[in-house]
């Protein structure tokens, strides 16, 4: 039996003493990164499907790509009769804010000139609520009809997932998750 003593370094002083490992360490990373979606990505979608339900809405049929964020869809049912010249989703200005400011009331401390309002991420306990909740409001305030807002949240949350995945291919996303994570390396770039 022969023991084999190594000393190992954490990611950020890879990176203070062997900056070429570091280098081959942090491509391994970006490399099983890119594999997978963004790690809150569950989590991203699970606050646009919420925001919807807490309005009192259905997600009749959907598809996120964050890849593709424009070609991203939510189709949304429970605006009422369609045909009717009055559906709720075709409300626009006063009677759209009216009608959001009902619907969040209850379950959100909605304010019209505020982002981030106090007690914020209601829905899922998730950044991403305030941030659906935040699109609406700014929908809108920029003309859209109630269904408008709601089904342009589909691209609100690829576009977030999107960008949550570029930060987790940085260098400073890796750090943290290297240190929070306890990794070790060797000053090949190894991971131990």
């Amino acid at each position: 039996m022969r023991t084999e003593t190594r000393e190992l370094y954490t990611a950020a002083e890879l990176k203070a003493k062997f900056p070429e490992a570091f280098e081959k360490a942090l491509e391994a990373y970006r490399e099983i990164a890119a594999q997978d979606n963004c790690a809150w990505s569950n989590e991203i979608c699970a606050s646009g499907r919420a925001v919807v339900a807490a309005a009192g809405l259905r997600l009749c049929d959907w598809s996120v790509d964050q890849s593709r964020p424009s070609e991203s869809f939510y189709h949304i049912g429970g605006f009422g009769n369609d045909d009717d010249e009055n559906a709720t989703g075709d409300y626009t200005g006063r009677k759209a804010r009216e009608w959001i400011t009902r619907a969040f009331l209850p379950k959100y401390k909605f304010n019209w000139r505020i982002k981030r309002s106090p007690g914020g991420c209601p829905f899922t306990g998730y950044c991403a609520d305030d941030d659906c909740i935040d699109a609406i409001r700014d929908s809108i305030r920029n003309g859209e009809t109630l269904r408008e807002a709601f089904e342009g949240l589909a691209v609100v949350v690829a576009k977030q997932c999107a960008s949550e995945s570029e930060y987790e291919q940085t260098e400073a996303y890796f750090l943290e998750h290297a240190d929070a994570n306890s990794w070790e390396y060797t000053e090949e770039g190894e991971k131990a």
